[in-house]
């Protein structure tokens, strides 16, 4: 139609970027999108989204009903990401423990320095084998394996603790019981 203005497209959000804290992100968070394509990174299915942002905070959260894999499904937990990502007790910054148990906020230069002293100590007294990781895989750790485990091995450890000797052996006796995958 002659002199119709197309309406914007589904998917394609307006975006305007806002000065973003590098220590924390080097993308910058939309200030306003509408209808913006994502993934949830709460497990390992990494369902398709829809996000809406609206003055840099998460508003809405829906399923993709385009994405291929999930094809419109997403849990509770993708619904409920605006809520952990602004929940009130969510770490923004380093806390270190006070003497009388409570916590004090530090800088990251100070965080990274003591935490670095403390398992140099560690690998000094102890050899690199007293320090290990717990964690590493499923309900959203899916980076703590490549970084994790780099990082223990360039301080000399391969000791690392997860939660699947409890959590997720049942799937391997579930496929073997449904599948006869022997």
């Amino acid at each position: 139609m002659e002199g119709a203005t197309a309406a914007p497209q589904r998917g394609a959000p307006m975006i305007a970027a806002q000065p973003v804290d590098p220590s924390v992100s080097r993308t910058p968070l939309p200030l306003d999108a509408a209808d913006l394509p994502t993934i949830c990174v709460l497990c390992s299915q990494n369902c398709g989204v829809r996000v809406d942002v609206a003055g840099g905070r998460i508003v809405a959260v829906r399923a993709d009903e385009r994405n291929p894999i999930t094809t419109g499904y997403i849990c509770n937990k993708g619904f409920s990401i605006p809520s952990y990502v602004r929940h009130a007790e969510r770490l923004a910054h380093p806390l270190k423990r006070r003497p009388d148990g409570g916590f004090e906020r530090i800088g990251w230069d100070i965080a990274i320095a003591e935490i670095a002293a403390r398992l140099t100590d560690i690998r000094a007294r102890h050899s690199p084998r007293a320090i290990g990781l717990v964690g590493i895989g499923g309900q959203g750790n899916h980076m703590d394996a490549p970084y994790g485990l780099g990082f223990l091995r360039a301080l000399g450890s391969r000791r690392w603790f997860n939660a699947f000797a409890q959590e997720k052996t049942q799937h391997c006796l579930m496929d073997q019981w449904m599948f006869d995958a022997s």
